[in-house]
């Protein structure tokens, strides 16, 4: 299973959907829940060790709509994996600017 919050300002941007990608094998439970801050994103995989991902991938895609002005800004934190992951980088650390 995996996590992570995708903060953003809410009177620009709101959560429209969030789509696993064809890297997740097994039966794969996406949840989603939406807070103060934007949404806490992520799923479970469930399955026996032989439908388990390995490797590298995109784990799923966020869609997020524009309901104010551009440019704005997302940000993602607090990214939680379950594995095995040793010496793997957090690299949801920075902030991105959205600009149409």
């Amino acid at each position: 299973g995996w996590g992570l919050q995708l903060d953003y300002d809410k009177n620009e941007l709101e959560f429209n959907q969030f789509i696993p990608s064809g890297f997740i094998g097994g039966s794969f439970v996406p949840l989603f829940k939406e807070n103060d801050n934007g949404v806490l994103v992520g799923g479970a995989q469930l399955g026996g060790q032989g439908e388990m991902s390995d490797g590298n991938g995109v784990l799923g895609s966020i869609k997020l709509k524009v309901v104010g002005s551009l440019p704005a800004w997302v940000n993602a934190s607090s990214l939680d994996l379950k594995g095995n992951l040793e010496n793997e980088v957090n690299l949801t650390n920075s902030q991105i600017e959205i600009r149409r």
